[in-house]
């Protein structure tokens, strides 16, 4: 419920030009410079779970005695 409250204030903050905007949305056929797969990719989230589990945040660090 915190999140939500959270997330409603930001996004209000945000003061977003097209706030029902979508990855659907987006137009691929103007020339942007715009790769519709890697931002589809990025949409699914599969960067940042590759990145994730690629360099995980509490690695163990063998300190020699």
């Amino acid at each position: 419920m915190r999140t939500d409250k959270r997330l409603t204030n930001r996004l209000a903050r945000a003061k977003l030009r097209l706030a029902n905007a979508s990855i659907e949305d987006i137009d691929f056929s103007t020339h942007r410079g715009l790769d519709r797969r890697k931002v589809l990719s990025l949409a699914q989230g599969a960067r940042h779970a590759r990145l994730r589990n690629a360099c995980p945040r509490h690695t163990e660090i063998a300190v020699p005695i």
